[in-house]
């Protein structure tokens, strides 16, 4: 009985390894979301540092297939946090509200970015 259970623990955990081995870049919904809202955090890191890209919150709004195998089309907005600077000799925080949307193409093995929109910034000072 004993050997049983661990026999059967084992393709238990197996199976849940197997199940959660998909990545970021699989041809699903999923995959594309995870995509897009690590190429958002890559963009706001690129331009502001890894302390900002900490703060950021991705909020995906809209997800539509596309009328061709692979196609995906995901909307969203976006915000970070901008701090460690001053204006006039004052500290500031201001909060930076965006949104988007990014045309996918799935290669087979990845997404790969058709077209890419950021538009309607916002900027708001600390409340």
């Amino acid at each position: 009985m004993r050997k049983l259970g661990l026999a059967a623990a084992t393709i238990f955990t197996l199976l849940l390894l197997v199940g959660c081995g998909s990545d970021a870049t699989d041809n699903n919904e999923g995959g594309a979301k995870a995509k897009v809202t690590q190429l958002v955090k890559e963009s706001i890191g690129n331009q502001h540092g890894p302390e900002v890209v900490k703060t950021v919150k991705v909020n995906i709004t809209k997800f539509e297939k596309g009328a061709t195998d692979g196609r995906m089309f995901v909307n969203g907005d976006l915000e970070y946090k901008l701090d460690g600077w001053k204006e006039n000799g004052v500290d500031q925080i201001r909060y930076v509200t965006t949104k988007f949307h990014y045309e996918l193409q799935h290669n087979g093995t990845e997404w790969t970015v058709r077209n890419k929109m950021f538009f309607d910034e916002e900027r708001r000072a600390k409340k």
